[in-house]
């Protein structure tokens, strides 16, 4: 079992490694963005990602989850790659018919995502080019989930971070260098995506014979399509809280609340990480499940209290963090950091909910439960926003979430798939400190920048103090020794 879980973490550490620096270097830069962008500014950036959050998953026809279901299915080479370039010729048809329906309608779209807009800004050329960026993203996805498929962890990695770091040069000669703005901005991202896909085709094409299967795009769509409504409510979970805040609100506080969102969103470096990984691993007990079992649970509590623990410091360091990276304007972005981290932790933890669902190739139950979640989520906003404001927007964030997981594991209990051996004892113990903690440090305060950071040293010691009872002499002797062993070995192989 430990040699299993290593393999994991060293893969999932490979996947986080190159999120890692791409985050850095936004965060880096998130005090040039908010010198040169104002809260209005970022708010029109957030309602166009809601826009194109809320298209994407629809003209994406559910392919890359049912890319997933039966790539294993069959261990020739040319078979799958049959899979992925006929995924990509559907999601480029798909995304040509979305680009000129966007197009199209863009006047009318602009009048329902900005109502009373001015018309000083050329919002329907932004709209029109976010959606190119988002019709883009969805023809490089079956290319990138090859990648983690075939366990080309590194590849992956690399071809992300050129990509990524591309846009964000990009992104800074547009708005610092050429003072273009929310236009600079966005053009960025779509020459970006752009280059990401031609990087993404060259380095999966290689010796691979590019065809199309009429049968292989029906069984896509066949199972992708019902799939639809799934990604439409996460959308409703995670986004449509920004349109009510500009409802209730206005753009500015919009603004602070992306500001916040994407500040805890940070921990997607961890959870995404993770969950490259996670996936063709656990495809890869398909034919073991029994052996999949009592791993799977260990591997569930490592999850909940690592990855738990990180969401944790997001709330402690979220004001002395937003306080420092941003000016007065943009302050109280730090209200919704700590929800925004603990729904990126949730839906990780979601994932690992889904191993049973996808050995059973039963994914019809998943657009239910998400649509219950979402459901929570919206009346939650609906009732909360206008009374608190941001602050209602995250909770109501980590309720739809936090629905989610709790609906899928009754779900495969009802059902009986995989019966994982979880354990019990450690998750809910490590809960119980989760929340005393989460609420410790989320109520509103105007505490000086020292006092701010002496509480988050104290809070992150107790936290330590709470992990380490958690885990067996076994476990802290791993967790002790384990760094200085890497860096042996990695020492012992760089020696000729």
């Amino acid at each position: 079992m430990r040699a299993e879980i290593l393999a994991l973490g060293r893969t999932s550490l490979v996947y986080g490694t190159g999120q890692v620096l791409l985050r850095v270097i936004n965060l880096l830069l998130l005090p040039v963005f908010t010198a040169y962008l104002t809260p209005a500014d970022y708010g029109v950036v957030s309602v166009l990602t809601l826009a194109t959050f809320f298209l994407a998953p629809v003209f994406a026809l559910g392919i890359p989850s049912a890319i997933g279901l039966f790539y294993y299915d069959d261990a020739d080479p040319t078979a799958r790659s049959r899979i992925i370039t006929t995924a990509v010729t559907v999601l480029a048809v798909s995304g040509s018919i979305l680009v000129l329906a966007g197009a199209a309608t863009a006047p009318w779209l602009v009048g329902i995502l900005f109502p009373g807009a001015t018309g000083a800004r050329d919002l329907p050329l932004l709209l029109v080019l976010s959606i190119a960026t988002a019709a883009t993203a969805n023809v490089t996805q079956p290319l990138l989930l090859q990648l983690q498929l075939e366990r080309r962890a590194r590849t992956f990695v690399l071809l992300t971070v050129a990509s990524t770091l591309m846009t964000i040069g990009l992104s800074v000669a547009a708005v610092v260098g050429l003072g273009a703005g929310v236009l600079g901005l966005v053009a960025a991202s779509f020459v970006g995506q752009l280059i990401g896909a031609g990087l993404a085709l060259v380095l999966t094409s290689r010796g691979a014979r590019l065809s199309f299967d009429w049968s292989v795009a029906r069984r896509l769509l066949r199972i992708g399509i019902p799939l639809i409504p799934s990604f439409l409510f996460v959308f409703v979970i995670l986004q449509a809280n920004r349109y009510l805040i500009q409802v209730e609100r206005g753009l500015d506080d919009v603004g602070i609340y992306t500001i916040g969102f994407n500040l805890g969103f940070a921990i997607s470096i961890v959870v995404s990480g993770f969950t490259s990984a996670w996936f063709p691993f656990f495809l890869s007990y398909g034919d073991r499940q029994d052996e999949a079992r009592p791993l799977f649970g260990r591997i569930t509590t490592y999850y909940v209290v690592g990855i738990g623990s990180l969401a944790l410091l997001f709330f402690m360091a979220a004001r002395p963090a937003v306080l420092i990276l941003t000016r007065e304007s943009f302050h109280d972005a730090y209200l919704v950091v700590g929800a925004s981290a603990t729904a990126q932790f949730l839906l990780g933890l979601q994932s690992v909910l889904l191993a049973g669902v996808y050995f059973a190739k039963d994914v019809r139950s998943v657009p239910v439960i998400q649509g219950i979640s979402a459901a929570v989520a919206l009346v939650l906003n609906v009732t909360l926003i206008g009374w608190i404001g941001m602050a209602g927007a995250g909770i109501a964030l980590v309720a739809g979430t936090l629905v989610m997981v709790v609906l899928q594991h009754g779900l495969n209990l009802w059902r009986g798939y995989l019966r994982v051996v979880y354990e019990w004892s450690r998750l809910v113990r490590f809960g119980v400190a989760f929340v005393a903690l989460a609420i410790a440090f989320s109520w509103p305060r105007g505490l000086p920048l020292a006092v701010e950071i002496l509480m988050s040293a104290a809070g992150t010691a107790v936290l330590a103090v709470v992990v380490i009872r958690l885990l067996t002499p076994a476990e802290r002797d791993l967790l002790l020794h384990a760094p200085a062993q890497w860096l042996r070995s990695r020492s012992t192989a760089a020696i000729p």
